[in-house]
């Protein structure tokens, strides 16, 4: 019984220094059970929930073995909202995540933006590449636009591979449709969308936007 209370007291400061469940178990030869339950009233701080996160992705075996997908997104953000921190003066960051907060897509691991307003393009590539050091292989665009005898898709092409500042071989599959008069005048160039295939910096991105304007974003 002593035993027990000793191995208790041992639990319970190894989880106030910011152990894991998994940690102890290991470290006293005990079941994670009986430290579940002994440490389920000690709550740990941002900054050991985010040393915690890491080292399970990044330290031994059995640690990553035990990583989520999860706890991969929570660390990128964690990034995310330390990189709004240091650019909390830099309007240019700031406008670049409220742009993706009000025209992205929400999905959780790549990022997606789309426009007809070529200035909102620029603007948001710009971010990418600035700021998360994106390399233009790594941008893809499509295009979904509207031709008649005076515009053609090959004319949309052109003119979003200059705004993007992207060779042509960078587009992928795009739709093109007949117009109406009001979605022709509407949409002169047709919607441009661009992507890149990245969970790290999508919710590093995520983590700025909850930093920079309290938002919450559903994981």
């Amino acid at each position: 019984m002593r035993q027990k209370v000793k191995e208790k007291e041992q639990a319970r400061e190894l989880r106030s220094n910011g152990c894991s469940i998994y940690e102890i178990s290991e470290q006293l030869n005990v079941s994670k059970s009986s430290v579940s339950v002994w440490v389920r009233d000690i709550d740990l701080t941002d900054g050991q929930r985010a040393d915690l996160r890491s080292r399970r992705i990044s330290g031994p075996k059995p640690f990553r073995e035990r990583a989520t997908y999860k706890e991969v997104r929570m660390i990128a953000r964690d990034k995310g909202r330390e990189k709004a921190r240091q650019n909390i003066m830099d309007k240019s960051y700031i406008a670049g995540c409220a742009l993706y907060w009000a025209e992205g897509g929400k999905g959780r691991n790549a990022i997606r933006f789309c426009n007809t307003d070529p200035n909102m393009m620029k603007i948001f590539i710009s971010f990418l590449r600035d700021y998360f050091d994106v390399k233009d292989e790594r941008i893809t665009f499509r295009i979904r636009c509207y031709f008649d005898h005076e515009y053609s898709f090959s004319n949309a092409v052109s003119f979003w591979s200059e705004v993007l500042n992207l060779p042509a071989s960078q587009l992928q599959k795009s739709q093109c449709m007949k117009p109406n008069s009001r979605s022709r005048l509407k949409h002169e160039h047709g919607i441009c969308y661009l992507n890149v295939n990245d969970i790290d910096i999508k919710q590093q991105i995520f983590g700025s936007i909850e930093e920079l304007f309290g938002a919450s974003i559903s994981d």
